[in-house]
């Protein structure tokens, strides 16, 4: 809605937003200069709804403003008690639940939605992730159900070497490949694109499949449509077959494959591990060392954001905190038509 590019000034005071109610999504990944750009655009009168999980990751820029908002008391807030992504019996839903308590799931059971498989250092961790993800194409699962989620970009279980590994998996005889910086893009490839286009009609994050590469052009199927990229542009796009889990808050994939080495450890905080997690539909393998994931499960609990816009709510607009809802989210009904 707001229109941005990356590093662009946000002070869009120009913009401005005519409705009579705003849905805003994805709540915790909006930074403060975000907040007050939506915020500057929105005219009196306008009902604001913001939706999100508090317990996911933050705001990669400075804030917590999600956060902050439930934590004043300062306006309605409502939480919804019942999910649907997950079954009742679900491994990796109760998973979830005993990470944001702090408390360590024995990883060694197994569900219909969960699997963990042991390895002893960081490369054999990053071969059975290849394993595992070979397994599953093998077994009939499209590859486009599979998806990598990593808490970095380095070393043997961040994208590039893990996306490197997939292409080994996923390559055929006399396909085209391309070098893009530190990485190949390949015919056949997951890709991602890098940066917002509205000319042509793409959103930063959007996947697509590579139909060419060379050194000429690479072509990429974006859904019904097809986008070139010319060798000027070729840092737009990345392999997508991993992708860091910051990029994957937000969305979600039937299934999910994830390293917890030690070559990961220090970056896994509890809610890098959560936030991961709870990007499964259907089924979540975790691969690697079952010491790194209980760490990650404690690890962060102590990081504050010091903002000073909980307190400055409190005072300015309701002193009396007002109570939190407990909901149960109803499934929507969909009528279908006869014949």
């Amino acid at each position: 809605a707001l229109g941005i590019q990356p590093g662009q000034e946000l002070d869009r005071r120009d913009k401005h937003f005519s409705a009579d109610v705003i849905l805003l999504d994805e709540g915790t990944m909006n930074d403060t200069n975000i907040m007050v750009a939506i915020f500057r655009g929105i005219v009196p009168g306008t009902r604001v709804v913001i939706l999100g999980d508090v317990d996911q990751l933050p705001s990669i820029g400075p804030g917590q403003v999600f956060a902050d908002l439930i934590a004043s008391g300062a306006i309605p807030v409502s939480e919804l008690t019942k999910t649907y992504r997950f079954s009742e019996d679900s491994l990796v839903y109760d998973f979830a639940q005993k990470i944001k308590a702090g408390e360590v799931p024995d990883v060694h059971q197994i569900g219909d939605d969960w699997c963990f498989k042991t390895a002893d250092n960081s490369l054999l961790t990053a071969r059975a992730v290849s394993d595992s993800f070979k397994k599953a194409y093998l077994d009939g699962v499209p590859p486009e159900d599979i998806q990598i989620i990593v808490p970095k970009h380095e070393d043997y279980n961040g994208t590039i070497n893990m996306n490197r590994c997939i292409q080994e998996v996923m390559a055929k005889p006399g396909i085209g490949r391309v070098r893009v910086g530190r990485q190949y893009i390949q015919e056949g490839d997951r890709v991602m694109n890098l940066q917002k286009d509205n000319w042509k009609g793409l959103a930063n994050g959007q996947d697509g499949y590579c139909l060419h590469a060379s050194s000429n052009y690479i072509q990429v199927r974006y859904g019904e449509r097809e986008v070139t990229y010319y060798p000027d542009s070729f840092n737009k796009i990345t392999p997508a077959w991993a992708k860091t889990i910051h990029k994957m808050q937000g969305s979600e994939s039937p299934r999910i494959i994830a390293p917890v080495a030690m070559d990961n450890k220090q970056f896994y905080s509890w809610q890098l591990l959560y936030t991961g997690l709870t990007r499964m539909k259907n089924h979540a393998t975790y691969v690697g060392d079952p010491d790194v994931f209980a760490f990650a499960v404690n690890n962060g609990r102590g990081n504050v954001r010091f903002t000073g816009l909980e307190s400055a709510l409190r005072k300015n607009i309701n002193p009396t905190p007002k109570p939190l809802r407990r909901l149960e989210a109803t499934r929507p009904t969909v009528e279908r038509s006869q014949g």
